[in-house]
C-alpha cells in the first residue's frame, strides 16, 4: 500500500467519527435543554413517559377537582393485575359521567358524538361544564387512555396505573356534581 492510499483510507475512517464529534460539540447546549422535553424514554423494559405524565397531572387536578366517592376497590384492584385494564376501566367511568352531565346540561348530542371524547369534551367546554384547567386534564386524561389502549409496545407500573384511576375518579366526580 503506498503513502497515498493509507492517507486516503485513514481519512475515510476518521472523517464520520469526527463529523458526529464536531455536530455534537456544536449542538451539545440545544441537545441538553431538548432532553427534558423528551415525551418517551424506553429502555428494554422500562418505560417512563406514562408514570411522568400522570404525575405531572395529579399535581395540577388534585387541586382542581374533588376527592371521588365512588368506590374504586376493583379498579385499583385490577391496577395491580393489569395496569393497562385499570386505566381504560378508569375512562369508562369517566366518560359515562361526562355523557351524564352532557344530558343533564340538555346537550342535544347524537350517540356517535357522545361516544367521541374529543366531541363529548369540546360540547362541554362550551356551555361551561369544563373551564380551560378542567378541560386541559380532561384532555390530557383522555391522550394517556388511548397511549395506553392503542400503543402496543406500551407499559407502565400499578402506581401510575393507580394515579391515573384516581385523576379519572376525581373528574368522573366533578362531572357528577355539575
Amino acid at each position: 500500500m503506498d503513502t497515498l492510499t493509507f492517507v486516503t483510507e485513514l481519512i475515510k475512517a476518521l472523517v464520520w467519527p469526527s463529523v458526529v464529534f464536531i455536530i455534537f460539540l456544536v449542538l451539545r447546549k440545544p441537545l441538553s435543554q431538548l432532553i427534558p422535553l423528551m415525551q418517551r424514554l424506553k429502555y428494554k423494559d422500562i418505560e417512563i413517559d406514562f408514570g411522568r405524565k400522570v404525575q405531572e397531572l395529579a399535581i395540577e387536578a388534585t387541586s382542581e377537582l374533588p376527592a371521588p366517592t365512588e368506590a374504586r376497590s376493583i379498579v385499583e384492584k385490577l391496577a395491580f393485575v393489569s395496569p393497562r385494564a385499570a386505566v381504560l376501566e378508569a375512562w369508562l367511568k369517566l366518560e359515562a359521567a361526562a355523557i351524564e352531565a352532557s344530558k343533564r346540561h340538555q346537550l342535544n348530542l347524537s350517540s356517535s358524538e357522545l361516544r367521541s371524547p374529543l366531541t363529548l369534551g369540546r360540547a362541554l367546554e362550551q356551555v361551561g361544564v369544563l373551564d380551560k384547567n378542567k378541560s386541559n386534564i380532561y384532555h390530557r386524561l383522555r391522550n394517556l387512555r388511548n397511549a395506553a389502549a392503542h400503543a402496543s409496545d406500551f407499559s407502565f407500573d400499578s402506581e401510575s396505573a393507580m394515579e391515573y384511576v384516581d385523576l379519572a375518579g376525581r373528574l368522573a366526580e366533578y362531572f357528577r356534581q355539575s
